[in-house]
């Protein structure tokens, strides 16, 4: 009689468990603010390993050796490391002063601005013009790549993660957004110089600054602004709450009929 008694406690555990899980899978549906989030999470570190950004830093050398640069190649991978530096110390006072969401904008268009004109400039440079007369080009358009990385699109999306996953998800979110990063990071940087070798550093560049773009768009239609907001507020803004309710409070909600 004990063991049966036993048996069946097991068994309503089991049961139990199943129960659980089912429910929260049914609940994880893709219109659900906690898919959204983790979509947004997933969004701003997509575009920030596509931006291309792991492969310009680890290939500076072979970048600027192939733009033939005024510069020697090792003197301005020097110089983009300083200016890398100072731009990482300047972008935790910018982040609650201006907000996230306007510097991740103002970061993604100029970057994908970079990648065009050293696409332009691979351009020319392919089809035979003498570009001795730019040659400090290429390290200067590194070097605003890099900073405004460091600014806005390099720091935060990882802190913006831990703002917009709900707590429930955040733990194992994370670990699967974070793994995911590195991922990424480990093909782009394999695959850089194969892309290279296959269409070239113009095309390359200019692919880049496609893959920039859309991640522009990205943010503007879909990353909400996280400053000075509770958790909440930021479940309000991702659900599409947070309009309806500010509306009642200002008098824009009225009544059918």
């Amino acid at each position: 009689m004990v063991d049966q008694a036993k048996e069946r406690a097991r068994t309503v555990v089991k049961i139990s468990d199943f129960s659980s899980i089912k429910e929260k899978l049914s609940s994880f549906s893709f219109r659900s603010t906690t898919t959204k989030a983790i979509a947004i999470a997933l969004g701003l570190m997509t575009f920030q390993r596509l931006s291309g950004v792991s492969a310009v830093v680890y290939y500076t050398v072979d970048i600027f050796r192939g733009a033939g640069t005024s510069i020697p190649p090792t003197t301005a991978t020097i110089i983009v490391g300083v200016v890398s530096v100072i731009a990482s110390a300047t972008s935790a006072c910018l982040v609650d002063r201006v907000g996230r969401r306007f510097l991740l904008i103002m970061s993604d268009a100029v970057m994908a601005i970079s990648l065009a004109v050293m696409g332009i400039y691979f351009v020319y440079k392919d089809s035979g013009m003498n570009m001795q007369g730019v040659g400090w080009l290429p390290v200067v358009v590194i070097c605003i790549f890099i900073s405004i990385f460091r600014a806005g699109l390099g720091p935060i999306p990882w802190f913006m993660m831990a703002e917009v996953l709900p707590i429930e998800v955040k733990s194992w979110a994370t670990s699967a957004v974070v793994c995911y990063t590195w991922i990424c990071t480990f093909l782009i940087t394999r695959l850089f110089l194969v892309v290279v070798d296959a269409i070239g550093f113009a095309n390359t560049y200019l692919l880049m600054s496609s893959v920039a773009t859309v991640g522009l768009f990205f943010i503007l239609y879909c990353v909400p602004e996280t400053k000075n907001k509770s958790p909440q507020e930021i479940r309000e803004i991702i659900s599409g709450e947070y309009k309806v309710r500010y509306r009642k409070m200002r008098g824009y909600e009225f009544n059918d009929g």
